[in-house]
């Protein structure tokens, strides 16, 4: 049972993650910035988004063992 959870927690975490990203990648594309501005701030958000996604998977991993 508590693995059962663990894995639909760590399944809403990931959609939350992902959900949050697109929408805030599609809100910068339709910012009113030049392209290089707007592709350096993409870039950004990816990187903070993708760290941010590594380290709750680290510790929700951590907490299970």
């Amino acid at each position: 049972m508590k693995n059962r959870n663990v894995k639909l927690l760590m399944t809403l975490l990931t959609g939350v993650a992902i959900g949050t990203a697109i929408g805030a990648g599609m809100g910068i594309l339709f910012s009113p910035r030049k392209g290089r501005k707007t592709r350096k701030k993409i870039k950004r958000k990816i990187v903070h988004t993708a760290q941010g996604v590594s380290n709750l998977l680290k510790d929700k991993k951590e907490a299970v063992t």
